[in-house]
């Protein structure tokens, strides 16, 4: 499950970046085609929606472990 949510985020980082510097080249002759604006939108939003993902991934993942740790808890408890 880490491993899913640390590949996430460098799948989504690295789609932010490429976005930006995507944009960033196309601006430059000062001219933006309808291509070089779909393009730049679907890596920045992929980035984005990704960031969402790995970010859902690692409250999951806490939530998940509090759990853990609270019914564990309760079966020391339960036990003495």
């Amino acid at each position: 499950m880490k491993e899913r949510t640390i590949n996430t985020l460098i799948f989504s980082v690295s789609s932010l970046l490429l976005g930006v510097i995507f944009a960033m080249h196309a601006g430059l002759d000062g001219v933006i085609t309808v291509t070089e604006t779909t393009i730049t939108g679907t890596l920045i939003t992929m980035g984005v929606f990704g960031l969402l993902l790995a970010l859902f991934r690692a409250v999951k993942y806490v939530i998940m472990r509090l759990r853990d740790q609270h019914t564990l808890r309760q079966q020391a408890t339960n036990q003495q």
